[in-house]
C-alpha cells in the first residue's frame, strides 16, 4: 500500500534516511528521477506507483515476496532494473506473470494453470 499523501522518496525511505542513496539508485534504475522524487505518489501515473511500490519493496527487509503481475505497466528499462534486482534478492520470489521473458529469465519453478484440465507442473 502506498500513503498517496506522502512524496515518492518518503515513502520509500519510510523513514530510514540512511538509505537514502540506496533509494534515489533504485529509483533511478526505474527512471524515476531526482527531480521526481520529491512529487507526491498520488500525483502519479498508475506504472508509477507500481515502481515506487517495487522500489519499496526491492528495499525491505523481507524474505518472502509474493507479487501479481510485477511487470505490468513498465516500460523495458524498466522491466529490466526490476528483473536484476529480483535476481539479486536472497529470499523467496512467488510470482504470477504472463510475461515469458521474465518467467524464462527469473523463475526456477512453473505452476502452469491451463484451462478447465487442471494444473501443469
Amino acid at each position: 500500500t502506498l500513503d498517496f499523501s506522502k512524496t515518492i522518496i518518503d515513502e520509500v525511505l519510510q523513514g530510514d534516511f540512511n538509505e537514502q542513496t540506496q533509494a534515489r539508485t533504485i529509483l533511478g534504475s526505474l527512471n524515476i528521477t531526482k527531480d521526481k522524487v520529491s512529487q507526491n505518489i498520488g500525483s502519479l501515473s498508475i506504472g508509477e506507483r507500481s515502481k515506487v511500490a517495487l522500489a519499496k519493496i526491492v528495499l525491505s527487509d523481507v524474505n518472502v515476496l509474493i507479487l501479481d503481475e510485477p511487470t505490468n505497466h513498465l516500460e523495458i528499462t524498466a522491466r529490466e532494473a526490476i528483473e536484476d534486482a529480483f535476481e539479486r534478492f536472497m529470499g523467496t520470489i512467488i510470482f504470477v506473470s504472463h510475461d515469458r521473458y521474465f518467467l524464462e529469465k527469473l523463475a526456477t519453478h512453473q505452476f502452469c494453470l491451463d484451462g478447465p484440465r487442471g494444473i501443469e507442473s
